[in-house]
């Protein structure tokens, strides 16, 4: 299992540029270049191994209904809405270890769920965007850990999926819609 965890490390490479610090609202083109769509300010290179956060996603998909991205520094804030109605929040951060919180929201009450029941929707919120496009099947690798590692995890602690490499399954739950938040960490 862990031999091939190092591929999806690749993961963190895949959302982090090398632009530098600036604050820009950009979005991929539909041949997944990125195109900044308002730039603000441009701070010199960064010395930071994975530089500046920028956009995964498009409304140029098909199944992406709406986008935006913000990033000052190292920090960037993505909001998606899927066309099936699902609704991401994507914060990324870091300079030499790096974060990605993905904050997805689920409507209904969820107050008595067990644990199982977010990992479940941890791992099919995944696999959803794992199968958008196939620059985001590197998700799909994510999705076959956490089901690996489900059953040793709990709500909210990180665990190891391979050296320097954390994943953590968290829930935020309120009447009417709750969050299922995955978040990927690699750190030095």
């Amino acid at each position: 299992m862990k031999s091939y965890l190092t591929i999806i490390s690749l993961l963190f490479f895949f959302a982090c540029g090398n632009e530098g610090d600036s604050t820009q609202t950009s979005e991929l083109d539909k041949d997944g270049k990125q195109e900044q769509t308002k730039k603000e300010t441009k701070a010199p290179k960064s010395d930071c191994k994975y530089g500046a956060p920028v956009a995964i996603f498009s409304e140029k998909l098909e199944q992406v209904k709406s986008q935006a991205f913000e990033s000052t520094g190292q920090k960037g804030v993505e909001t998606v809405e899927f066309a099936d109605g699902k609704l991401l929040e994507l914060f990324q951060s870091g300079c030499n270890e790096i974060r990605q919180e993905y904050r997805f929201t689920i409507k209904g009450e969820f107050k008595d769920k067990p644990d199982d029941f977010w990992f479940k929707e941890a791992i099919d919120h995944l696999t959803y965007i794992g199968q958008i496009d196939e620059r985001y099947a590197v998700i799909g690798m994510w999705v076959g850990a956490l089901d690996h590692m489900q059953e040793d995890m709990k709500i909210g602690e990180f665990s190891e999926a391979e050296q320097s490499t954390f994943i953590m399954v968290d829930k935020i739950v309120e009447s009417g819609a709750s969050m299922v938040i995955v978040v990927l960490e690699r750190r030095v």
